[in-house]
């Protein structure tokens, strides 16, 4: 993908017949400067915290997801964790934010990703 600015769309496409976890159809419009937040948010929605974990862009949040798992964690722990965690996706390319929230929901259904121009 060229540079882009944060007004540029990522617009992502389910193939006929899906939905987004939102219940939306076919397509999910997303600003470039909105997408790390857009990430971190479908992260947190997902409910198989195993699978989270191993959704996670670096194997050192990985580790830090899993030990707050083996241990009895409390909510300071965990919203330590996801500032961690937003703080990283910030830092990410729109490409690798993009690749991202594709494997976040469910790339199985997810047909086309596109570059669309605000207007």
């Amino acid at each position: 993908m060229e540079k882009m600015d944060n007004n540029t769309i990522i617009r992502f496409t389910k193939s006929h017949g899906f939905r987004w976890n939102d219940g939306s159809k076919w397509n999910k419009d997303i600003p470039v400067g909105e997408l790390a937040h857009a990430c971190t948010e479908a992260w947190n929605d997902i409910d198989d915290m195993n699978f989270a974990s191993a959704e996670l862009p670096t194997e050192e949040l990985c580790k830090k997801c899993e030990a707050l798992l083996d241990d009895d964690s409390d909510q300071e722990d965990w919203d330590r964790f996801n500032d961690s965690l937003s703080a990283y996706a910030e830092t990410m390319t729109v490409e690798q934010l993009t690749e991202w929230f594709v494997r976040l929901n469910d790339p199985a259904t997810i047909f086309r990703v596109e570059t669309v121009d605000a207007e």
